[in-house]
């Protein structure tokens, strides 16, 4: 893991650049994927979990952040 952030760090100039940001933000310029982000909030918990549930069988990467 330290040497994926400090490739990302050299990525965005310095470690000063990179201050906040989400995981979707470094998973979008790390792979140039598409992300797509989920409120939990907005959501009940079965549909939550089914578009968990969906991601781990398409063996997407996942994260949470708060």
């Amino acid at each position: 893991m330290p040497i994926l952030e400090k490739a990302y760090a050299k990525f965005n100039v310095f470690y000063a650049n990179i201050d906040g940001g989400t995981p979707l933000q470094s998973f979008r310029d790390l792979t140039g994927m598409p992300t797509v982000r989920y409120y939990s909030g907005n959501q009940e918990d079965s549909e939550l979990f089914g578009i968990i549930n969906d991601a781990d069988k398409r063996e997407w990467v996942m994260s949470a952040a708060c």
